[in-house]
């Protein structure tokens, strides 16, 4: 049987193939019971798991399922569809980019910031004018919808990050986020709404930053014994169903 993932996933899937080439005729409640006992905990509280997990990655894509809601759905006792997203504002959340975009506890943001420029020679980010003027509008009205900026700043449009274009304003906040300057405070239909994000505790040094932000993302090359998370949260396929 060909393996797809790398040597060490091979490693850890190689130690349950005694079990699985034994037992060809597995229960749908023995199988699901041997997944879980190679790559998750007992399911918690979704604050216990998030806190737990340090992050958790976000995807819009519903193929099966949106990326958070697999993760979660084998570590939550009863979750369903959604749960993350009713329950951000409730667990105190942040929205981010780690080694991709999701949500984490205010901890792991932390680790996050202040991020480098890798554009101005000292590494500080110094928004444009645009820019400037986006976060003191923020600062002095709250919770912004990206459309409460069309009245003040127009609706000129800019290349965004995938070629295409987006409004100006819409980059700009963004761009304010990515930096640490802005924050998600909730969304509203899907869309973002922004706000200002608070003063950062005591500057913690670049490379313990940098230590602590990895470990969150290393689990995939850890020894099984030593993984604090499991491997990837994936569907678990019988056939052509989707079983869990």
């Amino acid at each position: 049987m060909q393996c797809a993932y790398r040597q060490v996933a091979c490693r850890r899937h190689a130690a349950t193939l005694p079990f699985l080439m034994t037992n060809r005729h597995l229960t749908l409640v023995q199988l699901r019971a041997q997944a879980r006992a190679t790559t998750l905990w007992p399911p918690s509280t979704l604050a216990e798991a998030l806190q737990r997990m340090g992050f958790v990655q976000a995807d819009p894509i519903r193929a099966p399922a949106r990326a958070q809601d697999l993760i979660l759905r084998h570590r939550v006792h009863g979750y369903r569809v959604g749960d993350l997203d009713r329950a951000f504002q409730r667990l105190g959340l942040e929205e981010d980019f780690l080694y991709a975009y999701g949500f984490m506890p205010t901890e792991t943001r932390h680790l996050l910031h202040p991020r480098a420029d890798p554009t101005d020679d000292a590494g500080v980010r110094r928004p444009d004018a645009l820019a400037a003027a986006v976060l003191e509008f923020v600062r002095a009205a709250g919770p912004t919808h990206p459309r409460d900026l069309e009245a003040r700043f127009g609706r000129d449009r800019a290349i965004n990050g995938w070629g295409g274009f987006s409004k100006a304003t819409t980059r700009a906040l963004e761009s304010l986020h990515h930096y640490g300057l802005l924050r998600v405070a909730r969304r509203q239909d899907g869309i973002r709404i922004y706000a200002a994000a608070p003063t950062p505790p005591p500057l913690v040094e670049a490379a313990e930053r940098a230590r602590q932000a990895v470990l969150l993302v290393a689990e995939a090359y850890t020894p099984p014994a030593r993984r604090r998370f499991g491997y990837y949260a994936m569907p678990l396929l019988w056939g052509d169903a989707v079983i869990g």
